[in-house]
């Protein structure tokens, strides 16, 4: 069997082998299901075990710089943006993002602090054929601006206080000249409207097209934010 990537992007695998690692593999549904870190402890959790811990630690996570309020135990992701924030050659692992995620981690990254960190790639580099593995996925997140592969996927966060409707994204999207979106996550933290929309290409913060999608999508509060972007992985051939 063989497979194909750019040179691009086994550069930026190379790139990532030489930061802090975590010390299970993303193969298996075990480790793919929790976050793990350098430094930061990752447990097995579940989407209908977390909402409350979560959700308080979205509302936190925008008031101040702490992860989690006073009193609560923290969430496995939680512990994971908490080390890769706090060490910058730290590479931290959490589970893709689910539309049934009760309260999801992702909308943190939009914050606009220097300390958060990106997305840089998706686990496995490799997507597998096999039955078991298929479904599995994972992010990569650290303090690093990603890089171009040739074939990418973008993330961008959209949050505001009103829903918006696919149709209306899509415009927005054109009109600010971006490409149109190949997925859409909308999820709601405490009345507040958190879009997930992942396109081609790489996109970073300070992409002026950014701030021209926020007002084609008539957004008079909330934000536009670039969280990332990762390779697309890569697909076995016979």
């Amino acid at each position: 069997m063989t497979w194909s990537r750019s040179v691009r992007w086994k550069s930026r695998r190379s790139a990532l082998s030489g930061r802090s690692m975590p010390g299970s593999a993303p193969g298996g549904a075990e480790s793919c299901g929790r976050g793990s870190s350098v430094g930061g402890r990752g447990g097995g959790f579940r989407g209908d075990e977390q909402g409350r811990e979560l959700r308080q630690l979205a509302i936190e996570g925008r008031r101040s710089a702490g992860l989690h309020g006073a009193g609560e135990a923290p969430d496995p992701r939680a512990q994971v943006l908490a080390a890769v924030r706090g060490g910058p050659t730290t590479i931290g692992i959490v589970p893709a993002p689910i539309e049934s995620d009760l309260a999801p981690w992702w909308p943190l990254l939009a914050g606009g602090d220097a300390t958060l960190p990106n997305v840089v790639a998706r686990l496995p580099f490799l997507a597998m054929p096999n039955a078991r593995a298929r479904g599995i996925s994972a992010l990569v997140l650290a303090r690093m601006e990603p890089e171009e592969s040739g074939d990418d996927s973008a993330l961008i966060a959209i949050e505001t206080p009103a829903g918006l409707s696919r149709d209306r994204i899509a415009g927005g999207l054109a009109k600010a000249g971006l490409p149109t979106f190949t997925s859409a996550l909308d999820q709601v933290v405490d009345g507040v409207h958190h879009y997930l929309i992942e396109l081609p290409g790489v996109i970073v913060d300070g992409d002026p097209r950014l701030h021209e999608l926020g007002a084609a999508l008539g957004l008079k509060s909330g934000r536009v934010a670039a969280i990332g972007a990762y390779a697309v992985p890569a697909t076995l051939r016979s």
